[in-house]
């Protein structure tokens, strides 16, 4: 364990790190939609014993990766984020997740809501999931987090991945599967003032989140695989893509968004690459092979801390 955590401190040296000061600045959240320009993110660095297990499916990766590639590939992410003025808080430098490790730590989209007032801590469906977001919020409060936070009781399942922002008076969750309904009443309790919209979640798997078939890139404009997200999601302009290897097994709609019409997706899937700049978006590209082993991509690796406030 040794070995590999100076490794890993020796790859986030090369990378620079959140410079620290004497005076201290607070960690500053603010969600109100899910499209403009990203101030900051929390990414997970895996550790080697996290992800180089026994058995993928127990722990609901598709294959093992080769944990090299898999660093080098979080470091072309890191570096991207950082090149387009993105703050990113990762949790390299503390022992917590260390001391406490969870294969999927990685998926770091799944344990928040951003709202403009409180960080909701989620409550992950499966027991091996359960524990990811302790560490989520021990690294924010490291980094300087000393906001609200909220978190759930014990019966009331949610994954961040389930939760869009429509705009900052309205709100989609999806529900029946990683999310319970007990959320979104949750939610509308906490803000009596907000539409909230709930959504019948797909099979299990189909995919896992509804992050996975539909990502919002502007006021009126969303990403849709058509064939598992049947849901009209009340979006003028939609962007259909078929069920094929880039969409299915490349991750190729797992991306984030940037600011409006511009968005970082995973290398390799050129075909989708070609649809999205037809419509005339912004494209950034970061391999993401090794990650998408684990089943998921930058969408899902991505917890958005701040976006820019709309005037």
């Amino acid at each position: 364990m040794e070995d590999n955590f100076k490794d890993l401190i020796e790859r986030h040296k090369e990378q620079g790190n959140v410079e620290m000061q004497d005076d201290f600045t607070p960690l500053e959240i603010y969600q109100e939609d899910e499209y403009s320009r990203i101030e900051s993110v929390a990414l997970h660095i895996p550790r080697k014993y996290e992800v180089l297990v026994k058995d993928a499916a127990s722990v609901m990766f598709k294959q093992i990766p080769n944990y090299a590639r898999l660093l080098e590939e979080v470091d072309q992410y890191r570096t991207l984020l950082k090149s387009l003025g993105i703050k990113v808080y990762d949790d390299v430098d503390f022992r917590d997740t260390d001391l406490n490790p969870f294969p999927n730590q990685i998926f770091m989209r799944d344990l928040a809501v951003i709202t403009p007032e409180h960080l909701i801590v989620a409550n992950p469906k499966y027991n091996i999931r359960k524990g990811e977001q302790y560490n989520m919020l021990t690294t924010l409060r490291r980094h300087g987090y000393i906001g609200k936070v909220v978190e759930l009781p014990e019966d009331v399942t949610m994954e961040g991945a389930d939760f869009f922002w429509i705009s900052k008076n309205e709100v989609i969750i999806s529900v029946g599967n990683r999310t319970s309904s007990s959320f979104a009443d949750t939610f509308k309790s906490l803000y009596p003032s907000i539409n909230v919209r709930t959504v019948e979640a797909a099979k299990e798997g189909i995919p896992q989140h509804i992050l996975g078939g539909a990502h919002i890139i502007d006021r009126d404009t969303i990403i849709q695989r058509k064939s598992i997200i049947k849901h009209n999601l009340g979006f003028n302009n939609v962007i259909e893509l078929e069920e094929n290897e880039e969409t299915k097994n490349n991750y190729s709609m797992n991306i984030v968004t940037v600011s409006p019409m511009e968005i970082i997706m995973p290398a390799g899937n050129p075909n989708t690459k070609a649809i999205y700049e037809s419509h005339g978006i912004k494209v950034h590209e970061s391999p993401a092979k090794e990650i998408g082993k684990l089943s998921g991509a930058f969408a899902c690796c991505t917890l958005v801390l701040n976006r820019t406030k709309n005037k």
